[in-house]
């Protein structure tokens, strides 16, 4: 793999990505007010009446930051244009949506979507394709050697994973400051595999995710200043699954990611549920509103829920550690 650098200027790296961010968000905030209100969503709890028209988009900044900390401390290579074609891939569909969502109250329609979401992640597989010399292999739990496999397991594999991942991030958006504080320790504990595994341009590039993710919670949290929008949580499930994915130790995202997993299983739960037997398993999916519906209070509910990812992204690293 061509993803290796020396060094990593961790200092440097935290203190850049926050000054960007930080002048970034001076600079966006005036013309998110101005021109990106996003109107109160219907079918929400009432709780959600005072976030009426608070501006969005904030993604943009969350993507400008990442990318310009990656192209100024990686070098050039195939992983680092791998990253930067997924934030900006799955960006860019975010950002659409969120557009549709501003002008006319509604985001693109769903197949549109997943099949903007299948290109971008078919263009990701293949450069991961080109890492792999086109000899894909998985590292599994409990075995020694990686396992190598068909070429079209393997691209159905890293679609399921980049697909999945993202639209789980966008579903966790739903609370202010939630994907955020649920994304920072997956982040934290990929940093921490990719290290020790010698994959030092990794590290630093999720390190620098997770720095970003702290800097927007200044703004996203409750009561949100402004909402990351589809353009940040798309891109930022994406780039978490493909750092997964480059790590080789993409196994480790569903115990990281208990969350995520969590927060989708509630959704398809909740439909197969209405479906089969025409009843509701939760008061309303995705879960974290099942819990806003029984009176917690928003807050209580992002540290609860950014709790158990932090316990779920130790345990992952104990798993990893145990095992390498």
């Amino acid at each position: 793999m061509d993803y290796f650098v020396p060094q990593m200027p961790i200092f440097s790296a935290i203190g850049t990505t926050i000054a960007m961010s930080a002048s970034l968000t001076v600079l966006f905030l005036p013309f998110a007010r101005r021109f990106c209100k996003q109107p109160r969503r219907p079918w929400l709890p009432t709780t959600h009446d005072n976030k009426h028209n608070t501006p969005t988009l904030y993604g943009i900044v969350i993507i400008a930051s990442i990318l310009c900390s990656l192209i100024y401390y990686l070098p050039a290579s195939t992983s680092v244009i791998t990253l930067a074609l997924c934030i900006l891939g799955f960006g860019a569909i975010g950002f659409i949506d969120d557009m549709q969502k501003l002008t006319r109250s509604e985001g693109i329609y769903p197949h549109t979507k997943f099949a903007l979401q299948v290109f971008v992640a078919s263009i990701i597989t293949y450069t991961l394709l080109e890492l792999h010399a086109w000899y894909p292999t998985l590292i599994l739990p409990f075995f020694t050697h990686h396992i190598s496999i068909p070429i079209i397991f393997y691209m159905l594999w890293t679609l399921f994973i980049i697909i999945g991942t993202s639209n789980a991030v966008n579903l966790t958006d739903g609370l202010d400051g939630l994907a955020l504080s649920c994304l920072i320790p997956p982040f934290c504990a990929f940093s921490i595999i990719t290290y020790v595994n010698n994959q030092y341009g990794l590290a630093l590039l999720a390190l620098i995710c997770a720095t970003t993710c702290v800097t927007a919670l200044c703004v996203n949290w409750h009561p949100a200043r402004v909402f990351i929008g589809d353009t940040g949580s798309l891109s930022l499930g994406a780039l978490l699954a493909t750092i997964a994915l480059l790590s080789g130790y993409e196994y480790l995202l569903a115990v990281a990611g208990f969350i995520f997993v969590v927060e989708t299983a509630s959704v398809i739960l909740q439909v197969g549920s209405w479906k089969l037997r025409g009843k509701k398993l939760f008061l309303m999916a995705p879960i974290h509103h099942h819990f806003e519906f029984l009176d917690w209070p928003e807050t209580t509910i992002v540290i609860f829920f950014a709790s158990i990812s932090a316990c779920a992204s130790l345990l992952a690293l104990f798993i990893f550690f145990y095992l390498h």
